[in-house]
């Protein structure tokens, strides 16, 4: 890719991200939707890259996960939609899961030191549903986001 540093391809569809300009993509709170970028993107330091070219944000300066009001189709990364957002904690997640009849939970994590496994099992969850929780950092505190992939 002539004059551009950085570039992320993701197979087998071919789609080329490339480190053009983009402004400093902005901070702020969840939105209606998360993408989790593809991790060709993560690893090409194109996040910001992705995030403008579906018109999203960042939840946290550091943290590699993209929010947005609207989900814009892109090979770039999977989107899910925000069912609920609550500052991390294990009383209260228990708590929400437990609304949401979960047994088991898928656990998505960027910038915690929290381990799934130790999590899921600390939940002590007993409902039907599979239901995917993302926890991150969101203007540097803690939070817990239960979500719905887009299929």
């Amino acid at each position: 890719r002539r004059g551009h540093a950085r570039s992320a391809t993701l197979l087998p569809a071919g789609a080329v991200l490339l480190d053009d300009p983009v402004p400093a993509p902005v901070v702020r709170p969840p939105g209606r939707w998360l993408m989790e970028p593809d991790g060709a993107v993560v690893r090409a330091h194109l996040v910001a890259q992705a995030a403008h070219q579906v018109g999203g944000w960042l939840l946290d300066e550091t943290i590699a996960y993209v929010a947005a009001e609207a989900r814009t189709p892109t090979p770039y990364g999977r989107w899910f939609e925000v069912l609920e957002v609550l500052p991390f904690g294990l009383k209260s997640l228990r708590e929400r899961l437990r609304a949401y009849d979960a047994g088991m939970v898928v656990v998505k994590k960027r910038g915690t030191a929290v381990e799934p496994d130790v999590l899921r099992k600390q939940l002590k969850l007993t409902g039907s549903r599979e239901v995917t929780v993302v926890l991150t950092r969101s203007a540097g505190r803690q939070i817990a986001m239960v979500v719905r992939p887009d299929r």
